[in-house]
């Protein structure tokens, strides 16, 4: 008798532990973001012209670091590059070749794949510079 008490209290305490564990983590991970979700909704209720409400919100150093990256995503978006790739059949079967070569360890078919794709690279990379882009950079 005492050992099936025993046996259900500790289940007992080990639900108990685990929704008190649950709630604790509910607290610091939902209800925060659910506070948050709130003042965006009053916030675009309230919104103005400038759209200054999001720094109710969030500090204005992120706002703004948010806002210029943004507009670099949108304004990479929005151009590219086309780059057309012309071949008679046999460069074609030649290039299909030296690239099942070069997956086959084949040093000097890896050498002529690597130049055949530094060509496209220079390409894109001749693109980027114009446009004021540095593709390295972070």
């Amino acid at each position: 008798m005492l050992k099936l008490a025993r046996k259900r209290l500790l289940h007992f305490l080990l639900l108990c532990t685990a929704t008190l564990l649950w709630a604790r983590e509910y607290k610091r991970t939902v209800s925060p973001l659910g506070a948050y979700m709130l003042l965006i909704r009053k916030g675009r209720k309230s919104m103005s012209d400038e759209g200054d409400w999001i720094y109710n919100i969030i500090p204005p150093e992120q706002a703004d670091d948010m806002y210029e990256n943004m507009e670099r995503i949108e304004r990479r978006t929005q151009n590219g590059v086309t780059i057309m790739l012309s071949a008679n059949d046999e460069s074609a079967v030649e290039i299909c070749r030296t690239w099942q070569e070069a997956l086959h360890g084949n040093a000097v078919a890896w050498i002529k794949i690597s130049s055949f794709v530094s060509g496209i690279i220079d390409t894109i990379e001749s693109h980027l510079e114009e446009e004021g882009i540095n593709p390295y950079e972070e």
